[in-house]
């Protein structure tokens, strides 16, 4: 008998939450618009990296080593957060290929074009 109650409240239980967040999201109430936001931060990383990795795929093997090289030693290099002014630093790789990172060394934009240009 006890475990029947158990069951029953956390199937209402379950219905509740589910319900509210059904009426919150249709309304606009909180939390709804936190995840929204975070939603919305989450797909334009995605982008940012999708374009990133387009573009990589277009980098000739030898400049992804290079890059990814770079990367790899930017993430490495050692700097007191009280110093240092945030932003980003951009880097020539080789034979056409230039790089925006940020101060964790996550590429933010890969260009590739020859230098000639």
């Amino acid at each position: 008998m006890r475990k029947k109650i158990v069951i029953g409240l956390t199937a209402l239980s379950a219905f509740s939450c589910f319900s509210y967040g059904v009426v919150a999201y249709k309304l606009g109430l909180w939390p709804s618009p936190f995840y929204q936001r975070a939603f919305d931060a989450y797909s334009a990383e995605k982008e940012r990296q999708d374009e990133v990795r387009k573009v990589m795929s277009d980098v000739p093997a030898l400049e992804k080593r290079k890059i990814q090289t770079i990367a790899q030693s930017a993430k490495t290099a050692l700097f007191d957060d009280q110093k240092v002014q945030p932003g980003l630093t951009l880097v020539m790789v080789g034979s056409g290929a230039a790089m925006l990172i940020d101060m964790s060394g996550k590429p933010r934009h890969v260009w590739q074009m020859p230098f000639s240009k």
